[in-house]
């Protein structure tokens, strides 16, 4: 099993890194076949089949556009932020998060933060909020605004002051024959098919 490409891990140690995120195991496989019979295809041939990271707490990735340079470079940073829709219910709107960024608490990320928002700096538009299980992973977050209140403003608070808008670390750095090196996709995918040709020799 590829736990280099599919599991996500973040490590730290003297003088250096890591921070890998996990991606999907049907395309990182599809993109391991592809690899196996075109040693010289590009990373871009690779990112047909490995579309992104896959984050098993959804969210979206709003500068999708960095990828590329990421996967070239072996480094960089996705910014993310909930899925969520506007609902009206009254007078009142309601604005409904489905997903929160990989490795975010709801009560840390979200309640805690939206608590002090009220509190201690004065925000009365957020009159409510209410969480409720959705699937076996994920939850509903429900935030009830106050009356007329601006809902462009009140979500563009709510991702830059709580943790439903998240910026992801990517640092592909792994120990290569005893040395710490970046990585770039097709430099993992190659490691790994090398490891595992290795390992089945031996077997």
């Amino acid at each position: 099993f590829p736990y280099l490409l599919c599991g996500n891990n973040s490590g730290i140690a003297v003088g250096m890194s890591s921070d890998l995120v996990s991606h999907n195991f049907t395309e990182v496989a599809d993109a391991i076949k592809h690899y196996l019979h075109n040693k010289d295809c590009s990373i871009l041939d690779l990112m047909n089949y490995i579309k992104g990271p896959d984050f098993p707490t959804g969210g979206q990735i709003i500068n999708g556009e960095e990828l590329y340079n990421i996967y070239a470079t072996g480094h960089g940073a996705l910014k993310m932020r909930a899925h969520y829709e506007v609902l009206k219910k009254g007078a009142k709107t309601l604005l409904v998060f489905h997903d929160i960024p990989y490795g975010v608490e709801i009560d840390s990320g979200v309640k805690a933060p939206l608590k002090k928002l009220v509190i201690e700096d004065g925000y009365d538009v957020f009159e409510d909020i209410d969480v409720k299980k959705a699937g076996p992973r994920n939850f509903d977050i429900t935030i009830t605004l106050a009356k007329n209140a601006d809902v462009a403003n009140c979500l563009n608070i709510l991702f830059q002051k709580t943790r439903l808008g998240e910026t992801v670390k990517i640092n592909q750095t792994v120990i290569v024959n005893g040395e710490p090196k970046i990585l770039n996709l097709k430099q993992l995918i190659q490691h790994y098919v090398d490891y595992r040709s290795n390992i089945i020799k031996r077997i």
